[in-house]
């Protein structure tokens, strides 16, 4: 059977939130579907979610949903005409109270920046895209600033000053109403932005726990500087990583982004947590059919590097060809697995290893799948747990895991490599479980006299607890 292993999270915006353009994705392979909150109402986010929900009910189709939090990140407010032409020299003033910009003043969300700047300080907006140097200051808590260069920018576009501390709050106002909207919905993910330290990690995960979503698994994305220096706590204290490239590529030089995405990669595989590639992996395709050739050289890189997912923002949250730049990645992703050195990766995962039982019959899994051509793994769990440590050998052979907690399922679907969730009945005994291995076997094209491994999990503890080879017959 071919299931591609590499997960898809495509962006959901104005070019792909109809029920539609939803339902084709789903239906082509769509993985997660990140909500981000630093555009949109809940009003309009809620519509996405029930959407989703309801290609569940219709079609019977699971997609994870990633809520991604708007951060400490500072943006510019509204504009009078959408946008502003900025060419260089020109003086314009960034005021602390908030205003409907022009050219001549526009505001920011953090009332701060006024005291973290000081004479000379460069910042930009847009992803790098338009930079200016504080000329002077003026008493009203106004910044006079020049720009470096042109560009037109819009509203709502963030600011980036990476050789500047900032000193605003990680958790906002902002974040705070909409941390308390998306803990009422069916969600398996939250995406931390900008993320300094673990203390940030521990204060979002308080707050959700306090609203009673323990289950919520925090992504945390790596795009500054800070984040880079306490990398390893990061990934200690998160459930998952996201090498927010855009962001990253502005705060640190351009050059250094691939060498940080392979080092945050394979750190992450080390502490077996799955970690996202994000940001600018298809971009021509936000108004072209066809990817440059260096995308797809980039897509394919972040999986040979060891990544577990990849993601879409502008592709498909705004971009003209939603399907086709989801369709896209997902080709990629499926050429590169079959050509992935899996002894190469069992040997790695084995020198990564714990030591644990659980470790060992993963490694045991990975090897037998080599040796033995095996064309299934399917597991029978009564939990997460095992199947989430089970993702993170990446078997060559796909994973089917069989699992009675429809959540569940869908954090499993989010963003655990090679790992296809299927709904089902796990309280049976171990003669069941091989029949049922082998029914499932079969409704997948697995031939008759091929061989399977039946997996089983503790239900106590969560732990792969056994593995069996089976013939189908």
């Amino acid at each position: 059977m071919e299931q591609r292993k590499t997960k898809i999270i495509a962006t959901i915006g104005p070019s792909s939130d109809s029920y539609e353009m939803l339902l084709s994705l789903a239906k082509s392979g769509l993985d997660v579907a990140r909500i981000n909150f630093s555009h949109g109402s809940h009003e309009e986010h809620l519509a996405k979610l029930e959407n989703i929900e309801r290609i569940y009910k219709e079609h019977n189709i699971i997609v994870s949903v990633m809520c991604d939090l708007k951060g400490p990140k500072i943006r510019t407010h509204n504009f009078e005409d959408g946008f502003i032409e900025f060419n260089k020299g020109d003086i314009t003033r960034i005021t602390m109270d908030r205003v409907l910009g022009n050219k001549e003043m526009f505001s920011v969300t953090y009332n701060g920046l006024y005291d973290d700047l000081i004479i000379g300080d460069k910042f930009s907006f847009d992803d790098g895209k338009l930079s200016f140097i504080v000329i002077d200051k003026e008493d009203n808590n106004i910044l006079v600033c020049e720009a470096l260069n042109d560009h037109y920018l819009k509203s709502n576009k963030g600011l980036n000053a990476p050789y500047v501390k900032l000193n605003n709050e990680y958790i906002s106002k902002a974040d705070e109403k909409d941390i308390a909207f998306l803990v009422k919905q069916n969600i398996s993910y939250v995406a931390a932005s900008f993320v300094r330290r673990k203390e940030d990690l521990l204060k979002l995960r308080e707050l959700l726990d306090n609203h009673g979503r323990k289950d919520i698994k925090i992504v945390s994305k790596v795009e500054s500087p800070e984040a880079l220096d306490n990398i390893d706590e990061i990934i200690e204290n998160s459930n998952a990583i996201m090498v927010a490239r855009g962001d990253l590529g502005v705060e640190v030089e351009p050059e250094e982004v691939p060498l940080l995405q392979k080092l945050i990669i394979n750190k992450c595989n080390i502490a077996g947590k799955p970690v996202i590639v994000a940001t600018h992996m298809l971009e021509s395709m936000q108004y072209s059919l066809s990817p440059t050739r260096a995308e797809v050289s980039d897509v394919a890189n972040a999986i040979l590097d060891g990544c577990d997912a990849v993601m879409l923002s502008a592709e498909t949250a705004t971009g003209k060809y939603p399907l086709e730049s989801f369709l896209m990645q997902s080709r990629i992703a499926k050429k590169v697995e079959n050509m992935l050195d899996y002894e190469k990766l069992a040997s790695q995962f084995f020198e990564y290893s714990n030591k644990s039982q659980g470790d060992a019959i993963g490694i045991a899994i990975s090897t037998a799948c080599l040796i033995l051509d095996v064309k299934l793994v399917v597991m029978v769990a009564n939990s997460l747990v095992a199947a989430r440590k089970l993702a993170k050998f990446k078997i060559k052979s796909p994973i089917i895991v069989l699992i009675n907690d429809k959540f569940e399922a869908q954090t499993l679907n989010g963003l655990y490599y090679g790992i296809k969730p299927l709904l089902s009945n796990t309280n049976l005994n171990y003669e069941e479980k091989e029949k049922i291995a082998l029914k499932v076997a079969r409704e997948n094209g697995i031939k008759e006299g091929e061989n399977i491994i039946l997996v089983t999990d503790n239900e106590d503890n969560g732990k792969s607890d056994s593995m069996k080879v089976l013939q189908v017959r």
